[in-house]
C-alpha cells in the first residue's frame, strides 16, 4: 500500500528497481572520463608485468596547462605530471609494483575554472 491507502501494482516496483539498478551500473562507466572532454589516455603495454616500466600517452588536453597523472596501485598511490605539447598531447612513464589492477587518471585545471577535472582514466592490469 502507498501512503494514501491504495495498493501499488507490483509491476511499478519492478520498474523502479530495474531503473535504479540500471543507473547504478551506467553512471560509473559514463563518468570514466570527463564527459565531452575528448581527452584520451592509454598505457603500453596494456597488460604490464609487475615491477616493470610502462609508458602512458594521451591527447585532447589544453596546451600549456599541466596534466597531473594519478596512479592508484594496489598498495600505494603515485603521482607524476606532464605538460601537453602544442597539439594537446602528453606522454609519461611510471613503474609498476605488485600485481593487481591499477587505476590511472589524468587531471587538468582548465583555463575556464579553478577545479581540477578528471579528463580521462585507464584501468591497467598488472600480472
Amino acid at each position: 500500500m502507498n501512503g494514501v491507502g491504495k495498493e501499488v501494482p507490483p509491476m511499478r516496483h519492478i520498474t523502479l528497481i530495474v531503473t535504479v539498478v540500471a543507473l547504478a551500473v551506467a553512471v560509473p562507466f559514463a563518468t570514466a572520463g570527463k564527459p565531452g572532454s575528448g581527452a584520451t589516455l592509454s598505457i603500453t603495454p596494456n597488460d604490464a608485468s609487475a615491477w616493470s616500466r610502462v609508458w602512458g600517452s594521451g591527447c585532447g588536453y589544453e596546451s600549456g596547462r599541466e596534466v597531473y597523472i594519478d596512479v592508484q596501485k594496489p598498495s600505494a598511490l603515485a603521482f607524476t605530471a606532464a605538460t601537453p605539447d602544442a597539439d594537446g598531447c602528453v606522454s609519461f612513464t611510471f613503474t609498476t609494483d605488485d600485481q593487481g589492477m591499477y587505476q590511472v587518471s589524468a587531471r587538468q585545471q582548465l583555463s575556464n575554472g579553478k577545479k581540477w577535472i578528471v579528463m580521462a582514466t585507464y584501468s591497467l592490469p598488472v600480472v
